[in-house]
């Protein structure tokens, strides 16, 4: 088979990882802003203003959009996961070409990196990769929220007002 199109197929794989990481991290920081907006609108009520009966709106909105979050979140990690076999499979068939680069598969660029320990600051656990980060922080403020929810407004409504 033709090395350069084998090749040019693995670069259009690689492509779809690159862009599947971009559009994961910019739904990422929408989604970081929106939940610390909802947590400062949240404080606002409750300590500035102190009307704990009105946190059960910002309660609510914050468990749909953890939800909305760990939905996103998962899918965005199972398309990682897809496009990077994918671009795995590709390298594959670049490596057992005649005229490829034999090991390509096992080191091409899309590869999932073992977990490793070489420092403190320079360690990578795959459990705890940054594509599963999203989906484990919705998850995460789901119960946050949920906390709050039941457990918030009795515990400040108990506050006396500052004057």
């Amino acid at each position: 088979m033709n090395t350069d199109l084998l090749f040019e197929d693995y670069k259009v794989k690689l492509d779809y990882v690159r862009g599947q990481y971009d559009r994961l991290w910019q739904r990422f920081n929408f989604f970081l802003s929106v939940e610390l907006a909802l947590f400062g609108f949240l404080g606002y009520l409750t300590f500035d203003i102190k009307i704990p009966e009105a946190t059960f709106l910002p309660s609510v909105v914050g468990i749909v959009v953890s939800l909305l979050w760990y939905v996103i979140g998962a899918e965005d990690r199972r398309l990682v996961e897809v496009y990077r076999e994918r671009a795995d499979n590709a390298a594959a068939r670049v490596g057992k070409d005649p005229g490829g680069l034999p090991g390509f598969e096992r080191d091409h660029a899309g590869a999932e990196i073992p977990a490793s320990w070489r420092a403190v600051r320079s360690w990578y656990w795959p459990w705890l990769s940054m594509t599963r980060m999203p989906a484990t922080f919705g998850l995460l403020l789901v119960v946050v929220w949920l906390l709050i929810l039941i457990w918030w407004r009795p515990f400040v409504g108990t506050l006396a007002p500052v004057r």
